[in-house]
């Protein structure tokens, strides 16, 4: 299944509209038919069935499945794209005093933040004793 047709998919049943789901996606109407008439394919069901007077389409039981799990699958998908993007970052640990902490690291963060830098970061605010001790049980 290709995503991009569940996103068109899920814009056109909201907007009940093929021309204003083609503007949303700078595509042609023909282009949304096709990528619904995939997904058909792909389900083996009709999902939306011929106009009516009015020129309104009528979205089937299936189609209806479809459109209420489509948020679901579009934002595992994009949870996902997120976690395998950040697991190619490396992992920073570091540690701070308390003091250090609250004077400089919230200015740090913020920047790092601004860069998009702030991936994989895990900081310890304790006394030094204590990060000497944590230091010692992950060398």
């Amino acid at each position: 299944m290709n995503i991009k047709d569940l996103e068109y998919y899920q814009k056109l049943v909201a907007t009940h509209s093929y021309t204003k789901t083609a503007e949303f996606f700078n595509l042609s109407q023909p282009s949304i038919s096709a990528a619904v008439k995939r997904l058909s394919k792909e389900f083996r069901t009709t999902l939306i069935t011929q106009k009516t007077p009015r020129g309104r389409f009528i979205v089937t039981p299936a189609g209806k499945i479809l459109y209420d799990r489509s948020s679901e699958i579009l934002n595992l998908f994009e949870m996902t794209k997120n976690e395998v993007a950040e697991a190619n970052y490396p992992q920073l640990r570091g540690g701070v005093s308390p003091i250090v902490g609250k004077v400089y690291l919230a200015q740090i963060l913020t920047e790092l933040d601004q860069e998009n830098l702030n991936h994989n970061i895990e900081i310890t605010e304790a006394g030094s004793n204590d990060l000497s001790a944590i230091r010692s049980k992950i060398s």
